[in-house]
């Protein structure tokens, strides 16, 4: 039964094969600071990144900003503060321990959804507070290109590629303002196959 299970704290145990899984990283929001999960040493660690104005466009990581790990490459977008809402992209790369912004977003936005589409090989961005944009970045030519927008602008949608159809769907997320959240049912399909066929 589920009341038998139980989380244990991590062993230091190399019976596993857990040399497979790449690091864990997590920005710490409102500081300069990354969180890396060390998979072979099992251990956090933290470290405090040279974050500038000019170039990385702010000295903290801003709130709502996104992060996605690809290989040794944390992808970091987006967020705001108490005055702007940044379109900023870094990229972290965990074995140089260098960071460095790259192209921006068509769109700033904050408390989007992120993630790494394996089969196009390409970063998907997805609404955000007040948002309706969807953005794809394709890191060998360096570029983002606007996808359809969404009907219901939402931030933290939920987020589903069905690789056999082509079709991306964006379910749920919150309408308005995040610290106010009005949570929406809405579902929508994008089908990708027809993007294909007409770029």
């Amino acid at each position: 039964s589920h009341a038998d299970l139980k989380f244990k704290a991590s062993e230091n145990n190399n019976n596993n094969k857990e040399e497979d899984i790449t690091n864990v990283c997590k920005v710490i929001e409102g500081t300069n600071q990354i969180m890396i999960y060390d998979t072979k040493l099992k251990k956090i660690i933290k470290k405090k990144l040279k974050l500038q104005k000019n170039p990385h466009g702010y000295t903290k990581f801003p709130l709502g900003c996104r992060t996605v790990l690809v290989g040794e490459k944390l992808y970091i977008t987006g967020g705001k503060d108490a005055f702007i809402e940044y379109p900023n992209c870094l990229i972290y790369d965990n074995k140089s321990e260098k960071i460095k912004r790259i192209m921006d977003m068509r769109n700033p936005r904050s408390y989007h959804t992120m993630i790494f589409n394996e089969v196009f090989e390409t970063m998907m961005v997805v609404g955000g507070e007040h948002n309706y944009t969807v953005e794809i970045f394709d890191p060998l030519s360096n570029r983002w290109q606007e996808l359809p927008e969404l009907n219901v602008p939402r931030a933290i949608p939920l987020f589903y590629f069905d690789e056999g159809r082509g079709n991306m769907y964006v379910l749920f997320g919150i309408e308005g303002d995040y610290q106010k959240p009005i949570y929406t049912d809405s579902v929508e399909i994008l089908d990708l196959t027809e993007i294909n066929q007409t770029s």
